[in-house]
């Protein structure tokens, strides 16, 4: 079954992480795109997907957060715990659990911004290696005695 994938659908306005099994189960250099183990931080919790066009919310308390959630008459309580809530909603209604959960943003620059990054850190750009003629060394490793 397929799922919503996060970073395609949310990476370029907000942060997308893996949730803590996908190291576990990958290793601590994994590479694999996983969207069934992606979230989206929030203030509040996390937002993950459900299947293909229903998306979780996790509250970290049963506050005033999850209260509100539970209250809009498009969410479905999953589970309340003691813990927090996890509440479903339709992938269409995500701006609105996102004004209550405030998901984490991802860091955007203007134009402009970056091309004064650009030219405030040019003189830290690495160049190009360069020998000159006169200092190379000749390598003899598997030359032939003549």
């Amino acid at each position: 079954m397929d799922c919503v994938n996060l970073r395609e659908r949310f990476g370029r306005q907000y942060r997308v992480e893996y949730e803590e099994s996908y190291y576990a189960e990958r290793g601590a250099g994994a590479r694999a795109d996983d969207p069934w183990l992606q979230i989206i931080p929030c203030r509040a919790g996390h937002i993950y997907p459900w299947g293909t066009s229903t998306l979780a919310a996790s509250t970290n308390t049963r506050g005033p957060t999850a209260r509100k959630l539970a209250a809009l008459d498009f969410t479905t309580v999953y589970q309340d715990g003691d813990d927090g809530m996890t509440i479903l909603f339709p992938l269409e209604r995500f701006p609105k659990v996102a004004a209550l959960m405030h998901p984490k943003r991802r860091r955007q620059m203007t134009e402009e911004q970056r091309q004064a990054a650009v030219e405030r850190l040019a003189k830290y750009a690495f160049t190009p290696a360069v020998q000159r003629p006169e200092t190379a060394q000749i390598s003899t490793q598997g030359a032939k005695a003549v």
